[in-house]
C-alpha cells in the first residue's frame, strides 16, 4: 500500500473551497457527474456516479477525513483534506494513504486532473473571491 501527499494553492476563500468539497450542487458542478454526500460522521458519499465512494469520518471547515474506495479496490483507503487560509488563498493539503501499489500513478494524476483542477477552476471563477 502506498501514500500520496500533495499540496495545492487555490485562489479562493477557505469557506468556498470547503463548500466545493461538501455541497451537492458544487460537487456536481465541478465533477460533471452524479454525486451523493451525507455530511454526518459515518455518512456515505459517492462521486462520478459511484466510481469513487466511501464514508465521511470527520468533517469540519479545517479538515475532512474520508474512507475512500474505488470500484476495483479490495479495501478502502483514507483521504485527509486539510484547509488553511492564507490571505486571499487557501492551501489544500491532501494526504491519501492505503492506495494499492498498482494504482499510485493513476491516483496521483486523477487528483491533479480530475479532482483538484476542476474544483480549483470552479471556486476561482466564482464571484466574491
Amino acid at each position: 500500500m502506498k501514500a500520496l501527499i500533495k499540496e495545492y494553492e487555490i485562489l479562493a476563500p477557505k469557506k468556498r473551497v470547503f463548500e466545493a468539497l461538501t455541497q451537492l450542487d458544487l460537487l456536481a458542478a465541478w465533477t460533471g457527474a452524479e454525486v451523493e454526500m451525507d455530511l454526518n460522521p459515518g455518512g456515505d458519499f459517492s462521486l462520478w456516479g459511484g466510481s469513487v465512494y466511501g464514508v465521511n469520518v470527520e468533517i469540519s471547515p479545517d479538515r475532512i477525513v474520508q474512507k475512500w474506495q474505488e470500484e476495483n479496490w479490495d479495501k478502502p483507503s483514507k483521504v485527509i483534506f486539510t484547509l488553511k487560509e492564507e490571505g486571499d488563498k487557501t492551501i489544500l493539503h491532501l494526504l491519501h494513504n492505503g492506495i494499492p501499489d498498482k494504482s499510485l500513478y493513476n491516483i496521483s494524476l486523477h487528483w491533479d486532473e480530475d479532482y483538484i483542477t476542476p474544483l480549483k477552476n470552479l471556486v476561482e471563477s466564482m464571484a466574491d473571491n
